[in-house]
């Protein structure tokens, strides 16, 4: 680049490589080096960079440190607890994995009579939500968006529990629910019944709440006093007006990723449904179970 000065054009090219002017510079070439690339700061931190240095503003990802590579939040509600002088549920955001991969997200921290520490983790489906115009089986499908898009941190907070549980609703006006369909072709997963719930496992589950994997059958049909009318799997399959509600305890198989339903007619007559699924709730933390603590510098294990 052509330099003014005092007016004059000066061709550096020219000074530099005809006088005793050049002091060691290379004209043409830039010679400070790129320390931001290929970006050194952990979890999408901000690299700045002097001529002889860089330095990482790790301002709204979530850590800190030189690098960002040291997480600002709690690996999991048992230590968030343990740190906290709230009483009763709060709000929390937990990093299952510290300084790893696995991004931190939005959970409810509690503690029971028992003393166990409580992680309820929510999505977008709290509520009670209308099943209208969906007559083929499971022709209706809602989908479940937790407060993590990573099923890799979910499994983390599921295995490292002692128990998991799901409460789950399905309230119906003439909606069958668990119940064979009549000449459906059993071989066909999508034609056993009329509703099912998807878990981590990808798998359509015939079973509900209260009820054991396998049976097809809402907690009613496991019942000694039984479900409502002549139906044996769910209150909902005598086509009355009712629900069928209860826990999915079995962790191998939450959270609940998908419902689908069916029999709900058309948006003129009375035939309809409603479903409610609660918070994925988790009870205990193994992450610490194993640790080892030494008290004296020369500590050894043997």
């Amino acid at each position: 680049r052509k330099i003014n000065v005092a007016g004059r054009v000066i061709d550096l090219e020219e000074v530099f490589t005809t006088g005793s002017a050049n002091n060691g510079a290379n004209v043409g070439t830039c010679a400070i080096r790129d320390r931001c690339t290929p970006n050194p700061c952990n979890h999408n931190g901000k690299c700045d960079q002097s001529w002889n240095n860089f330095k990482c503003d790790c301002q709204g990802t979530g850590y800190k440190g030189e690098m960002c590579h040291i997480s600002t939040y709690h690996v999991s509600c048992e230590i968030h607890k343990h740190y906290s002088n709230v009483e009763g549920t709060e709000e929390a955001v937990i990093d299952p994995d510290g300084s790893g991969p696995l991004p931190p997200f939005q959970v409810s921290c509690d503690r029971n009579k028992e003393g166990q520490i409580l992680t309820y983790i929510g999505h977008d489906s709290q509520e009670l939500i209308t099943v209208n115009g969906y007559d083929p089986p499971g022709s209706y499908v809602r989908s479940i968006h937790y407060s993590t898009d990573s099923m890799l941190a979910l499994e983390d907070i599921i295995e490292r529990a002692d128990t998991c549980r799901q409460d789950i609703m399905y309230k119906c006006n003439s909606s069958r629910l668990l119940k064979p369909i009549e000449g459906g072709d059993q071989t066909n997963l999508n034609r056993r019944t009329y509703g099912w719930w998807v878990g981590r496992t990808y798998q359509p589950m015939y079973y509900w709440g209260g009820a054991a994997p396998g049976s097809g059958k809402c907690a009613c049909g496991l019942e000694e006093k039984g479900c409502l009318g002549t139906s044996t799997t769910c209150n909902c399959d005598s086509e009355q007006s009712t629900s069928d509600m209860g826990y999915l305890v079995h962790k191998e198989y939450l959270p609940v990723m998908e419902l689908h339903f069916g029999d709900t007619g058309t948006v003129t007559d009375s035939k309809m449904g409603w479903h409610k699924l609660g918070k994925l709730e988790c009870t205990g933390d193994d992450l610490f179970d194993n640790t080892v603590t030494f008290n004296m510098p020369d500590a050894v294990l043997e």
